[in-house]
């Protein structure tokens, strides 16, 4: 080869190993060639071929030949053309990645995942949840040391973080970054991946904290100093600062943490052209639907008359549990009952002609549902219950919960959980109300500056140790929907629309969103 292709060669190398993936000598050579002899730019070209890579399966980060080849083929006869608008990802469905603290990198897991994990997983929950915060806030320019020979502006303020295991014997304030837990019983602790250390949190009021929900099992950043008792004494409390989507995808190499795929970057334009010019787009969400109840049928079916008198027909029609007033999970339940309601929403929906041949219908499921314990990731509704829905109904999507929605280049996620009543009552620390005292956008705060749907103890919400990573949120998502039995209510934070329906059972209340211009309307019959 040239010197030119050698180049390229080095290139192509880079860029791979940059999203954890290795190349063997002869794969390099056909990228390479390529790309070289491409007449897109270089740029566009490996982000297409790390666009088809996602869609398949791989047995490992480093790529034969004739995985290559195959990638190529495909991309030299057209490849898949990516427009449709909706693309809708289950949870048990996504891509884990892991952030190899030595290269400073994700890849992409190839491990096997089982809902019937060992005890080591439990522990590489907490680990990876830990190494993906710290990244992030460790970019953050509050905890970014100086380049060597420079100097900060006089007003720019740094916090060097100190891992735990180095405070032993030091003195002063000091900055770490850990999670709290409760190793004894009224006693907590801040642990990091190296040690742990018992907290003195007599100093700590709603005024020395961040805005959020601090619960034990949440990652905080602590500023305080060790006490000659070996506690570290709080001063100050944060939840880890948010990193916009933007940042996140720019350093993160573009990888597919959404699931979706990844969206080439010729195409990328065209889609969000399309995107802003959707007006006549518009999604509706309802959540705890009972089915039980005979008025959930009359306020559902008066709804659906006023859109089709109006011409008014959503695209999106977003149905999320729970479904039943009561725990569906009950041995005293009539299964054979529930299906037939079940049918007797659909046909309610099917009568409206206009709206169930326009509209696609997703269906969550909620905590109080059919199907397993109250463990999340939820699968969808059991086919038991589902089948006559899909006769009735040919558009309807049976979705996990949390779901993930992307609509041209915009992502939404969606999670149906009494959340911030278990937040609220789990708080080891009074919240701040200097920013706010509206308990949803402390949530919102929360889970955000989390990465993490579910920040709660596992004892009060289990999680699938092994598919915790379903309930990332990062990059942050353009939209998160918070359902919840709770007052419907709505709040922008870091760009992130975030949202609750509310009760549809309790007050009538729903939620249109427009995703063009990303407006919420909340109303209620």
């Amino acid at each position: 080869m040239g010197p030119i292709d050698m180049a390229a060669c080095r290139r192509v190398q880079k860029e791979f190993k940059s999203r954890g993936l290795g190349l063997k000598m002869d794969a390099v050579k056909a990228v390479a060639d390529f790309v070289v002899n491409s007449m897109h730019e270089e740029h566009e070209i490996l982000q297409e071929i790390f666009a088809e890579l996602d869609r398949k399966t791989l047995s490992s980060s480093i790529l034969s030949k004739e995985v290559i080849d195959e990638v190529l083929s495909t991309l030299a006869t057209g490849g898949d053309s990516g427009e449709d608008a909706f693309t809708f990802v289950e949870a048990f469905q996504m891509p884990k990645f892991d952030y190899d603290q030595v290269r400073k990198a994700f890849h992409q897991s190839t491990a096997k995942l089982s809902i019937h994990a060992d005890a080591k997983s439990k522990t590489a929950l907490y680990r990876d949840r830990f190494t993906l915060l710290q990244q992030r806030v460790l970019r953050q320019e509050a905890f970014t040391k100086p380049a060597l020979g420079l100097k900060r502006a006089e007003d720019t303020q740094t916090a060097e973080l100190t891992p735990l295991q180095s405070l032993v014997g030091s003195t002063g304030t000091k900055y770490v970054l850990g999670f709290i837990s409760q190793l004894e019983d009224g006693r907590f602790f801040l642990e990091d991946s190296t040690t742990q250390i018992l907290l003195d949190l007599s100093q700590v009021t709603k005024e020395n904290v961040t805005t959020g929900l601090f619960t034990e099992n949440s990652f905080v950043v602590v500023e305080g100093q060790v006490l000659p008792t070996g506690e570290l004494q709080v001063s100050n409390m944060g939840c880890p600062p948010v990193e916009d989507r933007e940042t996140t995808y720019r350093l993160t190499g573009g990888l597919d943490f959404f699931g979706a795929g990844v969206i080439p970057l010729e195409k990328y334009e065209s889609l969000r052209e399309q995107e802003e010019a959707a007006t006549e787009h518009s999604f509706m969400f309802f959540s705890d639907l009972h089915l039980d109840d005979d008025e959930t049928f009359r306020r559902l079916e008066s709804t659906l008359a006023t859109c089709q008198e109006s011409n008014f027909v959503p695209s999106l029609f977003v149905l999320i549990g729970n479904f039943w007033s009561r725990p569906c999970n009950l041995a005293n339940h009539d299964y054979a009952h529930m299906r037939a309601q079940f049918k007797k929403l659909a046909t309610t929906i099917a009568a409206f002609a206009d709206v169930r041949d326009a509209t696609q219908f997703v269906f969550v499921p909620g905590p109080g549902d059919p199907g397993p314990a109250n463990v999340v990731p939820r699968p969808p509704l059991p086919k038991f219950f589902t089948n006559e829905i899909s006769s009735l109904l040919p558009n309807a999507v049976f979705a996990s919960n949390p779901c993930r929605i992307r609509f041209y280049t915009q992502e939404i996620v969606i999670f149906r959980e009494d959340l911030l009543h278990k937040m609220r009552r789990a708080c080891v620390v009074p919240p701040s109300e200097k920013e706010t005292t509206d308990p949803f956008q402390q949530l919102a705060v929360t889970v955000l500056q989390q990465s993490h749907l579910c920040p709660l103890p596992l004892q009060v919400q289990p999680i699938f140790w092994e598919y915790d990573h379903a309930l990332r949120l990062y990059p942050l998502p353009d939209v998160l929907v918070l359902a919840d039995r709770a007052e419907q209510k709505e709040f922008v934070y870091e760009n992130v629309v975030c949202f609750n329906p509310g009760s549809f059972a309790n007050d009538s209340s729903f939620v249109i969103y427009r995703p063009a211009p990303r407006e919420v309307e909340l109303n209620s019959l």
